[in-house]
């Protein structure tokens, strides 16, 4: 998204460190995030600027970018919590799927319309989302402010990409993003130098992550290609996060019908669920296991992992259907932020995806980060 007056780009990585890859950018996400940025000039007062979106922006919802599911994946996150004025009523999921979309599409024809109804309670000069403090932080070139939610995940370090001259890749580091309780919550890629202090962090260091934009598509194939061609090296049981995978001093004991047996519980991607090899309802008939988009088939028992994995991070409406594609579940675009110094300005470290389900069920809190 770019502002009226083209201040900057809300994917601005101004200071960023290495090169940086921007992927095609349709179809887009829905910004979640509340930007600003300080201009001051020594003989004129500090300016906060509040970059808009224009017209230009109004094409997101266009038939080219997936017509009707920018609008749902947008008021799914809204109904989760991800913006922080009221929530209105027309988002709320309890009406069979049709007329959830219906409705949307009079609500928000165009991108313009979401982005003030989302944000315009943030200019209330009662509750500013800036403070004097945020504001003069940001004074330095090179920083932005933004007001959003943030949430803490641990980093798994999962695979290393090396260089490839023919298709210009520069040479990432995989990252798995996982909640307090172990489960993928999401994923990163980071190139070497930025990778290097996160490699041996382990699961015990949290680190924070900032919701920038609503997402499917990237999203679902970024985690396709990490839980697929990436985790070879992994059973499904440890991928996924089961606590049949854990050590025995960290498994958690399940509510069993027999109060004598320890046996942890097993998550449905997990091969040792009861109900693992069981066909899943709501998927289109087709031969079983489905094959996801973006999905590079290794072994049946990995297809049925993914697709138990994905059903456990969809979205249904009051009649049991789904209200997005079965394999494009929604997810947001988030920035991974670390520690930058002074007066606690973050430093832009990099973009993943985590999606929405698991963002919904982390610690989360709004707050206003200069970076």
């Amino acid at each position: 998204m770019t502002s009226t007056n083209d201040t900057f780009p809300t994917w601005s990585w101004v200071s960023a460190y290495g090169p940086i890859h921007f992927r095609g950018a349709s179809p887009r996400g829905c910004s979640l995030a509340f930007w600003g940025i300080v201009t001051s000039i020594d003989t004129q007062p500090t300016i906060l600027t509040i970059p808009e979106p224009s017209q230009r922006d109004e094409l997101l919802f266009y038939d080219v970018n997936y017509p009707l599911q920018a609008q749902v994946v947008a008021a799914l996150a809204w109904q989760n919590g991800c913006i922080r004025s009221e929530t209105p009523d027309y988002v709320l999921l309890g009406c069979p799927r049709k007329e959830y979309k219906a409705r949307l599409w009079r609500k928000w024809p165009d991108y313009v319309t979401y982005w003030h109804d989302a944000f315009d309670a943030y200019y209330h000069t009662a509750n500013p989302v800036f403070s004097d403090s945020d504001i003069e932080l940001a004074r330095v070139p090179g920083r932005i402010l933004v007001h959003s939610q943030t949430a803490w995940f641990t980093l798994e370090h999962h695979a290393e990409e090396r260089p490839d001259a023919e298709s210009v890749r520069v040479g990432r580091h995989a990252f798995l993003l996982r909640n307090k309780d172990g489960l993928v919550a999401g994923g990163i890629y980071l190139t070497e130098h930025w990778a290097k202090p996160y490699k041996n962090l382990g699961r015990k260091e949290p680190v924070r992550f900032i919701a920038l934009s609503t997402s499917q598509y990237p999203g679902t194939a970024l985690m396709s290609g990490l839980l697929g061609e990436c985790a070879q090296h992994l059973s499904p049981s440890a991928l996924y996060g089961c606590g049949c995978s854990k050590p025995p001093t960290e498994q958690k004991p399940a509510l069993p019908s027999n109060p004598e047996s320890t046996a942890p519980q097993h998550i449905p991607s997990c091969p040792h669920h009861l109900a693992f090899s069981a066909r899943l309802e709501h998927l289109p008939a087709r031969k079983w296991p489905p094959r996801p988009r973006r999905w590079v088939s290794t072994s049946e028992k990995r297809d049925i992992a993914y697709t138990k994995h994905l059903a456990d991070l969809s979205y249904f409406d009051n009649e049991g259907a789904l209200v997005h594609q079965w394999d494009d579940v929604p997810t947001l675009n988030v920035m991974m932020v670390g520690e930058g110094g002074e007066g606690g300005v973050g430093r832009r470290v990099g973009v993943g995806q985590v999606y929405l389900r698991r963002w919904a069920e982390a610690d989360r809190g709004f707050e206003s980060v200069v970076i």
